[in-house]
C-alpha cells in the first residue's frame, strides 16, 4: 500500500540528536542485568548518509549485508569488507518498484534518485525476491561518499549537499536545452566557465570542473553520454555508477532461496505486542529488522498518509529494563542508524525507547521487514557470471 512508508524528505532535516522517536534509553541500562536481552551480533559496520535521503537504500544495505556476513560464516560483521558489501546507490534504482513489478532484471530498472525516498519492501522484493540472483554492485566501485560533504557540522554538510544537487540539475537540464540548439552546444556549455555555476568558495566554474571537484571523475565522452539521458535520474546513474562498475566481476551475489517478509498484515496485529513479538522473534533467530517512522511534529497517531518527514533503521537488539525491585518495566529495542557512528555513540549506542519508536509507526500494514533466510543454507558468495557464460 501507498503511504508515508515511501520515506520522503528526511534527508534534509537537521540531524538532531534529540530525534522524534528516537528518545535514547539511559546510558548502560540495558547492560545492568536487564530481565532479558537479546540481539543479531555484530552489523556491518555504521556508515552515514549526513544528509542525503536514502535512509531506506541504507537500511535496506544493511539487511542484506548481514545476510552476506551470514552466507560467509563471517563472525564479526564489521570486517565485512567493501568488496563484499552491496552498494546503497545501486539499490535505490528499485525505489520507485512496486512489489509486483514486472521486470526481472537489474538492468531493466534505470535512473537513480538521490533526493527521494522509498520503501525497503519494495527494494528488497526487487532486488532478491522472486528467486532473482543476477547480483547486486560492490560497494567499493560505487561508495556511498561519492555526494556527501566532508565537513562535520550537519547544517552545513545540509547546505552544501543541496547545492550540489540542485547544480548537477542545473547542469543537466542546461546541457539539455543547449543540445537542442546544435550539435555541439552541449559539449561547448560543458567545459565553458559560467557565471551561473559557483563552486563550494563561491567560484565561477565550468560544469565539468564542478563535478571533478565534487568527486565525479569521467572521461569528457562520458560525461557527455551522461547529460544526454533523457531523464535527470538516468544522468546520476551513468555518473556514479562507472561503466566498469557494470563488469562482471565488480557484481556480487546473495544466497538462494531468501524470501523478504513484512509486518503486519492483517489489522488484528497492529498493535504494539504483536510488534514486539515480532521484533523479539527475529532478533533471536539473528536477523535484523527495517523499521520505517514518522519523525514529523505534532504527531497524530494512527495516521495513514500526510507525515513529510519519515525515516528507516535497522532494529538489532532488545532488551527489557525494570528497576532495582524487578518492577515498572519498559521495552527498548537497539538500532542501527544511517547518521554514523557519532550518533550511535551519543545515543546509548542505539538504545532507544521501543514504545516511542513504534508509536510513530502507526502500526501501519509492512512498517517492520526483514530478509528470511531460514531456507538458505551458508554458503560462498559467488561472482557474478559473464554473460553468456
Amino acid at each position: 500500500m501507498k503511504s508515508w512508508l515511501i520515506l520522503i524528505l528526511v534527508g534534509f532535516a537537521e540531524l538532531s540528536f534529540a530525534t522524534p522517536g528516537l528518545r535514547p534509553i539511559p546510558e548502560g541500562a540495558c547492560d545492568k542485568k536487564p530481565s532479558e536481552k537479546i540481539d543479531v551480533g555484530t552489523m556491518p559496520s555504521v556508515g552515514s548518509i549526513d544528509t542525503v535521503g536514502l535512509c531506506y537504500a541504507d537500511v535496506t544495505a544493511q539487511l542484506i549485508n548481514k545476510e552476506i556476513c551470514r552466507s560467509m560464516n563471517l563472525a564479526d560483521c564489521t570486517e565485512l569488507p567493501l568488496d563484499k558489501k552491496a552498494s546503497s546507490f545501486d539499490l535505490t534504482r528499485y525505489q520507485n518498484a512496486e512489489v509486483n513489478d514486472p521486470r526481472t532484471m537489474r538492468e531493466e530498472f534505470e535512473g537513480i534518485d538521490v533526493m527521494n525516498g522509498g520503501n525497503v519492501k519494495w527494494v528488497l522484493a526487487n532486488s532478491i525476491g522472486k528467486g532473482r540472483r543476477d547480483g547486486f554492485l560492490k560497494e567499493s566501485c560505487a561508495p556511498f561518499d561519492q555526494i556527501v560533504a566532508k565537513v562535520s557540522d550537519p547544517s552545513v554538510a545540509r547546505a552544501t549537499e543541496n547545492k550540489r544537487v540542485k547544480n548537477i540539475q542545473k547542469i543537466h537540464s542546461q546541457f539539455s536545452l543547449k543540445s537542442a540548439n546544435c550539435d555541439t552546444c552541449g559539449r561547448e556549455y560543458m567545459t565553458a566557465t559560467s557565471d551561473e555555476l559557483k563552486d563550494d568558495n563561491g567560484r565561477p566554474i565550468s560544469p565539468q570542473k564542478l563535478l571533478e571537484s565534487y568527486g565525479i571523475r569521467t572521461s569528457p565522452e562520458k560525461l557527455l553520454e551522461a547529460f544526454a539521458a533523457d531523464t535527470y535520474d538516468k544522468t546520476l546513474d551513468a555518473l556514479l555508477i562507472p561503466d566498469e562498475c557494470w563488469d562482471p566481476k565488480e557484481g556480487i551475489i546473495v544466497p538462494p532461496k531468501l524470501s523478504v517478509n513484512g509486518f503486519p498484515a492483517r489489522k488484528e496485529d497492529r498493535k504494539y505486542d504483536a510488534f514486539i513479538s515480532v521484533i523479539k522473534n527475529q532478533v533471536k533467530k539473528k536477523v535484523p529488522v527495517a523499521v520505517s517512522f514518522c519523525m514529523q511534529e505534532p504527531f497524530v497517531s494512527n495516521r495513514k498518509k500526510d507525515c513529510n518527514e519519515a525515516h528507516a533503521v535497522a532494529i538489532k537488539g532488545y532488551c527489557r529494563v525494570c528497576d532495582n525491585n524487578g518492577n515498572n518495566c519498559v521495552d527498548a529495542i537497539q538500532i542501527q542508524n544511517s547518521w554514523g557512528a557519532e550518533w550511535q555513540n551519543r545515543n546509548s549506542n542505539g538504545w532507544v525507547y521501543a514504545e516511542d519508536l513504534l508509536k510513530r509507526t502507526s502500526y501501519l500494514d509492512d512498517t517492520l521487514v526483514w530478509i528470511d533466510n531460514e531456507n538458505a543454507a551458508p554458503t560462498t558468495i559467488e561472482k557474478k557470471p559473464a554473460p553468456g557464460s
